[in-house]
């Protein structure tokens, strides 16, 4: 029990320094000009974001940058036909990030963009594209928005089903064909006679004044070079194989996702 107890702690603390390392590396090839810039952009504070929390633990962000990026994309944010794209667009909004603006303008350009987005005809479009309704629209143009968009919606995620069980289906596929050629070679380097070639030197041991004698093996040639283009072979196969399951786990995961939430969608539509 202790043994496994040590192991699973030295793995935990594998795990950590690896997620840590991960986090570290993200954290420097961020330019935070262009992400405080972005997040501003969207209507959202610095202090929301966990990833610049997490960069700000490691000691690895810009302040000046920050700052920077921020209020320009403040800027780009604050603005009256902002507030009409963002409506038109079906986007939730923070007019409190905008105290240079007035309140009744910003609502009334938004309000004039909701307008034009929560229709029967957009409700449809948003859902048959996969695109996310997130409960912009008032009660009575909702009224009239929603049971179109759920009807694209439901179109949208049949259409996927079918397309994601193809594509596991090939996926799946591929793995058998390459999970065969892998144990072939596989059997191959398992079979190559272990022949060795030795040979011995001599030498004083001014230590001893008497003669030492030292053997080495090596591997034959022919065998060493074949082993070499058979693992040659295998390697890029097994990381295939790799590769094709972190897709099928993601696939399968959106899979049963969209499955459920098409039994969600209210009956009759």
């Amino acid at each position: 029990m202790k043994i496994l107890n040590f192991c699973l702690l030295g793995f935990l603390f594998l795990l950590s320094a690896c997620s840590n390392f991960s986090l570290k590396e993200r954290c420097e090839k961020t330019n935070w000009f262009e992400y405080s810039r972005d997040l501003a952009n969207s209507g959202r504070y610095l202090e929301e974001d966990t990833f610049i929390k997490e960069c700000k633990g490691v000691d690895l962000t810009s302040a000046v940058q920050l700052d920077l990026g921020f209020k320009s994309g403040r800027q780009r944010y604050c603005t009256y036909e902002n507030f009409l794209r963002q409506g038109e667009s079906g986007e939730p909004v923070n007019f409190k990030m905008c105290d240079n603006l007035v309140m009744y303008s910003m609502q009334e350009r938004y309000g004039a963009g909701l307008k034009n987005y929560c229709t029967a005809k957009v409700g449809y479009v948003v859902g048959s594209t996969g695109k996310i309704y997130k409960n912009v629209c008032f009660k009575e143009a909702e009224a009239k928005f929603l049971p179109k968009y759920h009807l694209g919606r439901k179109e949208y995620l049949n259409k996927q089903i079918v397309q994601i069980t193809e594509d596991i289906e090939n996926l799946t596929k591929l793995q058998t064909d390459l999970d065969s050629q892998i144990k072939l070679i596989s059997a191959e380097i398992q079979s190559l006679p272990h022949i060795e070639s030795c040979s011995t030197t001599s030498r004083l041991n001014p230590e001893t004044n008497k003669i030492d004698e030292k053997t080495t093996c090596t591997e034959d040639f022919e065998i060493s070079r074949l082993r070499d283009r058979l693992n040659q072979l295998i390697d890029p196969l097994r990381d295939q194989y790799e590769q094709h399951g972190s897709i099928l786990v993601k696939e399968s995961k959106t899979l049963i996702e969209a499955r459920s939430e098409l039994t969600k969608i209210p009956v009759g539509i």
